[in-house]
């Protein structure tokens, strides 16, 4: 067959000091080295990657824009309400399509979680004061979550620190 005489070639290649058993281990993983008749296979992958963090951004844009219809009073006309246009904008800019926009403004009696908007008071080493916003159901869930990032990076968390800053603007980074 046509496999053997591939690996037949491959072993009158190899050097004859070679034991019998470690040439034909050589072919093996040249064989599968080589393999790839399924497509998909290869693409699954990088196509699972892909879907998991835009899963991400749209249930973290889910939660911020239910929180600023929730702090507006109930209202989901963007014109109106500021807050919501201004996280809308920025899921449009972050690639979340506009008909998944659409359909978390039109569902929002629906999906109205309890998530809600936490501001962590947090002492970095070297005594650097750093304020957390962040996004969760309730305020132990978030610490049980937390507080071990904050022990890796030889942080705690303390009061007080909200008094050394001033908002001037927000910093968004890209989710990991």
């Amino acid at each position: 067959s046509l496999l053997q005489e591939t690996a037949a070639m491959y072993l009158s290649m190899l050097p004859r000091v070679l034991h019998p058993f470690q040439a034909s281990k050589l072919v093996l993983q040249m064989q599968v080295r080589h393999a790839g008749h399924n497509k998909w296979s290869n693409i699954r992958h990088i196509k699972g990657a892909r879907d998991q963090l835009v899963a991400k951004k749209i249930s973290l844009y889910t939660a911020k824009i239910n929180i600023a219809i929730k702090d507006n009073g109930g209202n989901t006309n963007p014109e109106v309400n500021r807050g919501l246009s201004k996280i809308v904008d920025e899921a449009l800019a972050q690639q979340v399509p506009k008909t998944t926009v659409e359909r978390i403004l039109k569902n929002y009696k629906i999906n109205a979680e309890e998530n809600g908007e936490f501001l962590i008071e947090v002492r970095g080493p070297g005594r650097v004061g750093v304020l957390v916003e962040c996004l969760a159901k309730n305020r132990s869930y978030l610490a049980s979550r937390l507080n071990p990032i904050l022990r890796k990076c030889a942080s705690t968390q303390e009061q007080g620190v909200i008094n050394m800053f001033d908002k001037k603007g927000i910093i968004v980074t890209d989710m990991k």
